[in-house]
């Protein structure tokens, strides 16, 4: 069997001419697999963009129905601050039905923190990732407040009921729960807008069909603030909001 020794370069240019097929073959082998990894952050990155326009038209779609709402909830936090001194005058608190509450929402944002998990934001273009961090950074402070708002307007449920005696420090509970319902309302409604405006001057793309699905219709129609309060009172005190949840959840199951 022949053994083929390796032949002997003959000077430098021959060197460098075997040296320089070697730096090219991986200069392509670099650069091809740069390609490949490009073209996968490309599909990412155009991926976590369609995710996030379904996430933001349903988040800001929310957010275009908070500020309908949101003169309805002003109205009926005076309503309910001139039952509450009128009931510190009297000493008597009386009848009342169910004053309703603001829609409660999810404020969604999994898409979001995804694509950060993934690192796929490090690859998206530099302004629409500001803009995208700034409306979630209002859409995660919503989120926060939801809860809250809920709770306050538990406390304010506490006036609904058959009437009874009202005293002094009962009065400063209920101001108290009406201030904080106020800052919270008016909180989650600018924070909205902001999100709302940050998205449309960046010209960032959402969901029209999901913004829509809260967005459109007639407020005085579809939220129980924007109604007046309910006729009948209960029987006894201990309401709470929410009533009838179960029931329609089963009727609109999630698609």
């Amino acid at each position: 069997m022949d053994i083929h020794k390796p032949k002997p370069v003959h000077g430098w240019r021959e060197l460098a001419s075997e040296i320089g097929v070697v730096v090219i073959g991986i200069v392509i082998a670099l650069t091809g697999e740069q390609i490949v990894e490009n073209l996968h952050w490309h599909e990412r990155v155009s991926e976590a963009y369609e995710g996030l326009s379904v996430e933001l038209g349903e988040d800001l779609g929310q957010a275009q129905e908070r500020l309908q709402q949101s003169p309805c909830v002003e109205h009926r936090l005076d309503q309910l601050a001139d039952t509450v001194e009128d009931a510190a005058r009297t000493g008597r608190l009386p009848p009342m039905g169910a004053p309703g509450i603001p829609a409660f929402r999810t404020w969604d944002s999994g898409v979001w923190q995804s694509a950060i998990s993934a690192q796929t934001v490090t690859h998206m273009d530099r302004k629409k990732l500001r803009t995208l961090t700034g409306a979630y950074e209002f859409i995660r402070s919503i989120d926060e407040l939801n809860f809250r708002e809920l709770d306050v307007w538990t406390t304010l449920h506490g006036l609904t009921g058959p009437g009874r005696r009202f005293d002094s420090s009962e009065a400063a509970q209920f101001r108290k729960a009406i201030s904080e319902a106020r800052l919270i309302n008016r909180y989650i409604t600018v924070s909205g807008v902001r999100a709302h405006q940050l998205v449309q001057n960046d010209g960032i793309a959402y969901d029209a069909k999901e913004f829509a699905n809260y967005a459109d219709g007639d407020p005085t129609k579809k939220y129980s603030v924007c109604q007046p309060i309910q006729a009948t009172p209960p029987s006894q005190y201990g309401a709470a909001p929410m009533d009838h949840v179960v029931e329609r959840a089963q009727q609109h199951p999630i698609s």
